[in-house]
């Protein structure tokens, strides 16, 4: 709980700023007209605001997930891997078998899977930005 408090307090600057913006550039011609065609806050919630600011987002959720896929230090720092392994991530373990095993066949491996991974989050992104 400790590493997902800390990852995300880390992340948490980024992604407001980034909705912050995103807030900034929904028309308020648009609200305006919700309201007078009788449209609720809900409503112009979701009709409205969530459409303008669901690129930024999707940017800020992807570029969140692609950190902590990567997210090295906070781990190596808090917890080292342990206790028996239970908090060790991926990029953690790739640095382990390639510098502390000294099994570079295995921190390859294990790399082009973290690639691949990576690589799905990405492709399941553009998804979500073309469609809208």
């Amino acid at each position: 709980m400790s590493l997902i408090f800390a990852n995300t307090w880390k992340f948490f600057p980024l992604v407001m700023i980034t909705l912050f913006a995103s807030l900034q550039d929904v028309s308020t011609e648009l609200v305006a007209a919700a309201r007078v065609d009788g449209a609720n806050r809900r409503q112009i919630f979701k009709m409205v605001v969530f459409p303008t600011i669901l690129p930024a987002m999707s940017t800020g959720v992807l570029l969140s997930t692609i950190w902590a896929y990567n997210s090295f230090t906070l781990p190596i720092i808090m917890t080292g891997g342990g206790p028996l392994r239970a908090t060790e991530i991926l990029g953690l373990f790739i640095f382990k078998q390639a510098f502390d095993a000294f099994d570079f066949g295995a921190a390859a491996a294990a790399s082009i899977i973290l690639f691949a991974q990576i690589l799905l989050v990405i492709v399941l992104y553009l998804r979500v930005v073309e469609r809208n």
